[in-house]
Formats: structure tokens, sequence, C-alpha cells
């Protein structure tokens, strides 16, 4: 698989769902023992039916790279997590939510 440079992402010639098959979660530790899982959906997406990419990206301000990297809305849309952060503990977590709980029926 040959991978290239779109700016600011790191992306791959294919079809996500045939190079991605069995790909396993990738976990993230954070100081304190917290962790978040993602799946390979939120890890990467297909902008074009022959590219897929990474959807977890270096982040910048005024085009100079700083030093940490960006979870956002793909990691959002299709795990269902919230940020939870403890004031008291200063502790960050990230449960999962139960969409039922957002039903309005």
């Amino acid at each position: 698989m040959r991978s290239y440079s779109w700016p600011d992402e790191l992306c791959y010639h294919g079809i996500m769902s045939h190079y991605l098959k069995g790909f396993p979660s990738v976990r993230f530790h954070f100081g304190g023992g917290s962790e978040l899982a993602l799946e390979k959906k939120s890890m990467f997406y297909q902008p074009r039916p022959d590219a897929f990419c990474m959807a977890v990206n270096p982040a910048s301000i005024n085009d100079r790279y700083i030093n940490f990297s960006l979870i956002g809305m793909m990691a959002q849309h299709f795990t269902m997590w919230v940020m939870s952060y403890d004031n008291s503990g200063k502790q960050i977590t990230f449960p999962r939510m139960d969409c039922e709980l957002l039903d309005d029926d």
C-alpha cells in the first residue's frame, strides 16, 4: 500500500474497508489512567473512492505544527463518547454515551 500526503493529512491509495479489514482499535493513554479507544471508522475516512486518510492529525497554528494531535469530529461521530473532567480530582475520562438517552420519544 502506497502512502502520500495531502496538506496536513496522511493518506493511502486504496479502499479503506479492504485494506483495514481486521484493523484493531487504537488506544490513547492519558495521564492518571484515562484511556480513549477508537475504532477504524474513527481513525480513518474515505474522501475519494481511491484514497483513505487518517482522521487524527497533528495540530497547527498559523501553519506551524504544535506539540499535540487533534482528535476530533470523526472520533466523536462513530464512537459516541463524551469527555468528562473531574475538577476536584483533576481527572479526564471518556465514558461512552448511551444513545437511547438522546431519544425524545
